[in-house]
């Protein structure tokens, strides 16, 4: 079975950069639903075009 709580660790603050990173995701999927491709097309990287050419 999981365990869902660990009794001898108790976080003893909220965890802020984990809520951060994911509102960042959260806001990030909204913007892609909302934008639809452009979005994708604008933001996304190609291996091959973002290194110099040797």
């Amino acid at each position: 079975m999981i365990p869902l709580e660990d009794e001898s660790r108790r976080p003893s603050r909220f965890p802020v950069v984990t809520a951060f990173i994911i509102a960042l995701n959260v806001l990030a999927f909204i913007l892609e639903l909302m934008n639809g491709d452009a979005f994708v097309t604008r933001w996304s990287v190609v291996p091959a075009m973002s290194l110099p050419a040797a």
